[in-house]
């Protein structure tokens, strides 16, 4: 029998609205743990685009643990300032900390185009 893991995982990634140049919009996270343990303390962030890596993310926190099979939807408000196409990213276990029976799951990257 395999030993008891959380499992963290994008499971919604939503915008309130098409994202307008100059107005802000609010990007909704679903976070949730499928798996069979709770997970203890870890980050998630999110990127308004996925290059430069270096830049930091426009929002991100720490989140007090997770049950197994429990979720938690996490918010996040920003303006983008010119009209183009980027690809968004959202994170979690940011730093890594989770021993997590999939770890290939914690990265969901999703396009998005502006409207002038």
């Amino acid at each position: 029998t395999p030993a008891p893991k959380a499992d963290l995982y994008i499971k919604d990634y939503t915008f309130n609205h098409p994202p307008k140049v100059g107005e802000p919009f609010t990007v909704s996270i679903g976070i949730f743990n499928k798996g069979n343990e709770s997970a203890p303390a870890f980050k998630w962030e999110w990127r308004a685009m996925t290059l430069p890596l270096e830049s930091p993310p426009q929002c991100g926190q720490k989140i007090n643990g997770l049950g197994a099979q429990t979720g938690v939807m996490v918010f996040c408000t920003y303006t983008y300032s010119r009209a183009d196409t980027y690809k968004t990213r959202a994170k979690v276990d940011t730093e890594n900390v989770v021993v997590e029976s999939d770890e290939s799951n914690n990265l969901k990257v999703q396009d998005v185009t502006t409207i002038p």
